[in-house]
C-alpha cells in the first residue's frame, strides 16, 4: 500500500505589518489593569509603574533594530533597574508615584483595539498571494497587482532584530527575489514567518517536481 503524499495547499497569503504590532503587551496589560481597577476601585502605584516600564520597553522594540549585542545590553540594563527598585536603593520612589486609574487604562485599550482592527482590515486589501503558477502582490483597495511567474522567483528570510525573532508574533523580513537574484519586493514585518515560508517552499517545490502528464500513444491502424 503506497503512502499518500502530504497535501500541498493551492495558495498562501502573506501579510506585512508595521512594527506597532509589537506594542501588544501594552495593549494586553492595559486591559488587565482596567479590569483590576474596576474590581478594586483604586489605583495601584506599583502596577502603574509596571505598565510604564512595559510601555517604555515596547517603544524601544519598535523604535530600534537590536542586534545580539544590543539585545544583551538592554537585558542587562533592565536587570539592573529591577534590582535598584526592588532592593530599595532609591528610598524616595514613592515621591514619584504616578496616578493612572481604570478609565485611563480603558481609553488605552480602546485606542489599541481600534488601531489593530483597522490594521487587520487594511491587510484584506494589501497582501502577497503565492500560488503554484504565479506570485501576486495585491496593493491597495482598488487591487493594483504586480505579478511574477512562480518558477522564476525565490524567497529569503532576513532577521536583523533579535526582538522580532523571540517576541510573538515572531516576525522577520521576507524578500522576494527574481531568478537573477535581484530584490523584487521586500516585506518588512511578516508574522509567523517560519510557518509562512515553509508553506511557500512546499508550493514552489511541488511545482518543480510535479510530473508532466504524457498523452497515451495513439492506437495503430490495422493495414
Amino acid at each position: 500500500m503506497s503512502q499518500e503524499e502530504p497535501k500541498v495547499p493551492d495558495s498562501v497569503k502573506v501579510t506585512s505589518y508595521p512594527k506597532v504590532i509589537f506594542l501588544w503587551p501594552t495593549w494586553v496589560l492595559s486591559f488587565i489593569l482596567w479590569l483590576l481597577g474596576m474590581i478594586s476601585g483604586t489605583s495601584n502605584p506599583t502596577l502603574n509603574w509596571v505598565w510604564m516600564f512595559v510601555l517604555v520597553f515596547n517603544l524601544f522594540v519598535v523604535s530600534f533594530d537590536f542586534s545580539a549585542g544590543k539585545f544583551l545590553l538592554v537585558v542587562a540594563l533592565l536587570f539592573v533597574l529591577a534590582i535598584v527598585f526592588l532592593t530599595g536603593i532609591i528610598p524616595n520612589l514613592h515621591l514619584w508615584d504616578i496616578y493612572m486609574d481604570q478609565w485611563f487604562y480603558l481609553t488605552v485599550t480602546i485606542v489599541f483595539t481600534l488601531i489593530y482592527a483597522l490594521l487587520l482590515l487594511s491587510r484584506q486589501f494589501n497582501y502577497l498571494e503565492v500560488t503554484s503558477q504565479q506570485i501576486i502582490y495585491h496593493v491597495g483597495i482598488f487591487a493594483d497587482e504586480r505579478r511574477y511567474p512562480a518558477p522564476s522567483v525565490s524567497f529569503e528570510k532576513k532577521t536583523e532584530d533579535v526582538f522580532e525573532r523571540i517576541m510573538p508574533p515572531f516576525c522577520a523580513k521576507l524578500i522576494l527575489k527574481t531568478e537573477r537574484g535581484e530584490y523584487a519586493e521586500i516585506f518588512e514585518t511578516v508574522p509567523l514567518i517560519n510557518s509562512r515560508l515553509n508553506t511557500i517552499r512546499k508550493i514552489l517545490e511541488h511545482l518543480k517536481v510535479k510530473p508532466i502528464p504524457v498523452a497515451p500513444p495513439e492506437p495503430q491502424k490495422k493495414k
